[in-house]
């Protein structure tokens, strides 16, 4: 699917609620392979699902959204991209606000392939010796 060009075209319905569930779960099975994951920077992708994770009506993310944000943020270029422009903050903020422990994964992934962002860390330090 990625060879023939998927991606980018199950991204663009991802734009489309209706269909968001079942195209959220095929991006997921996509973003298992190294390979793919590097096709999903030239998308629309990565700011979609940090904007479907910020807006998240339930306290605790979605299970399938969260675990495709996990699987994107294992690529350095991806981990940078959610990082960027504030949106680290954020995702730190909703996940101590609601304690999500798989939104924590996706941070702590962004930590080990993004290094850059260590000093936003270091800022959130109390906040995580607190949880503990």
């Amino acid at each position: 699917m990625n060879d023939t060009g998927m991606i980018p075209k199950l991204v663009d319905i991802l734009k489309v609620s209706g269909f968001r569930a079942q195209i959220i779960k095929l991006l997921y099975h996509l973003s298992l392979e190294d390979k793919a994951k590097a096709t999903f920077t030239y998308t629309d992708c990565i700011p979609l699902v940090y904007q479907l994770i910020i807006h998240c009506p339930e306290p605790i993310v979605g299970k399938e959204l969260i675990a495709l944000a996990v699987n994107l943020t294992t690529n350095q270029r991806n981990a940078e991209m959610l990082s960027g422009g504030g949106q680290l903050e954020e995702m730190i903020a909703r996940a101590t606000k609601y304690g999500d422990t798989l939104l924590f994964k996706c941070v702590r992934n962004i930590a080990q392939f993004n290094p850059a962002c260590h000093d936003i860390f270091v800022q959130h330090l109390e906040d995580y010796c607190i949880m503990v």
